[in-house]
């Protein structure tokens, strides 16, 4: 090869700021398409609840109607 045409560059390879640069542009098609393939997914999911409740289960009061009467009235 003529060394006389060649620059530094092309004997050193390709520089961490463009090789970062690259790699951050190749993550942000990665992102966007992750996003596009995801979306229906998510709509899917959002119509329907993921599980259905049960009724809440208390236990019995500790003080009945009648004891909270006499609290008020006692005041």
């Amino acid at each position: 090869p003529d060394f006389s045409r060649l620059r530094q560059q092309h004997l050193d390879g390709e520089l961490h700021s463009e090789k970062e640069e690259r790699e951050r542009r190749k993550d942000k098609q990665k992102l966007k398409q992750r996003k596009e393939n995801d979306v229906p997914q998510a709509m899917l999911q959002g119509d329907e609840p993921a599980k259905k409740r049960s009724k809440l289960v208390l236990p019995e009061p500790q003080v009945s109607d009648q004891e909270l009467q006499q609290v008020v009235k006692l005041g």
